[in-house]
Parts: C-alpha cells; structure tokens; sequence
C-alpha cells in the first residue's frame, strides 16, 4: 500500500511558522503516522485531473476569525 499524500490548503501569503502557527505542527503529526503531507496555495492549482491525481485529500481549514467568535455569533462552532 502506497504512503497517503495530503495538501493542507493554505493561502498566497503563507509562510511556515509565521502567524500559520498551525500548518506545520499539522504536518509533522502527519508525518509520524505515516501520511505524507504538504501546504498547497490554493489558486496556485488548476482544478482538474493534475489536482486530483497530486493528492489523495485536500483538508480545508476555517479561517483563525472563526476560532474567537463566540458561539452566539457562529452558530455550529
């Protein structure tokens, strides 16, 4: 069975470790479970075949703002 390969989506301004204090530890946790893992600039990709066959998964993250809103002010959260 082949290692699983993962993009984190991130956006055109990420830079490891700087205020993306998640994307990293991210990966590395990956890493130690075997799951090959990487950031991916989302507009960088064309959607399409080359974008599907890159990745087995993309995981999409909230936005930090979610994370301070208050459960009145995002319902769901």
């Amino acid at each position: 069975m082949s290692e699983a390969k993962v993009g984190i989506v991130v956006t055109d301004q990420y830079r490891p470790g700087d205020e993306d204090k998640d994307t990293g530890p991210l990966i590395a946790a990956l890493g130690e479970r075997g799951v090959a893992a990487e950031p991916v600039v989302w507009h960088q990709w064309p959607m399409g075949p080359e974008l599907a066959a890159a990745f087995d998964l993309l995981v999409l993250r909230s936005p930090g703002t979610i994370r301070s809103a208050s459960r009145s002010s995002a319902p769901g959260c």
